[in-house]
């Protein structure tokens, strides 16, 4: 049962206002709950997030960085050829 829209929204917004703070494995965590609530926040939501992705990026490695890139484009994520190399 997917949630309604409002609380999708609700998340979004709190999300947004940790960003800063959240580490790589949360990074991934809310990345893959995206994907299972079948919710795609809108592009400059996800810039924002792929942007905070990058500063973590030397502690993405193996399955956290694979599960990442899943997650990204499996929601459509707009991803520059620099993010995929």
């Amino acid at each position: 049962i997917q949630p309604p829209p409002v609380l999708l929204d609700a998340l979004l917004l709190r999300v947004s206002v940790l960003l800063p703070e959240l580490g790589p494995q949360e990074m991934v965590q809310v990345a893959r709950a995206l994907v299972a609530l079948q919710y795609r926040p809108s592009d400059a939501w996800l810039s924002a997030f792929v942007a905070q992705c990058r500063t973590h990026l030397p502690a993405l490695a193996g399955d956290d960085l694979g599960m990442l890139l899943w997650a990204l484009s499996s929601l459509g994520t707009p991803m520059d050829q620099e993010w995929l190399l």
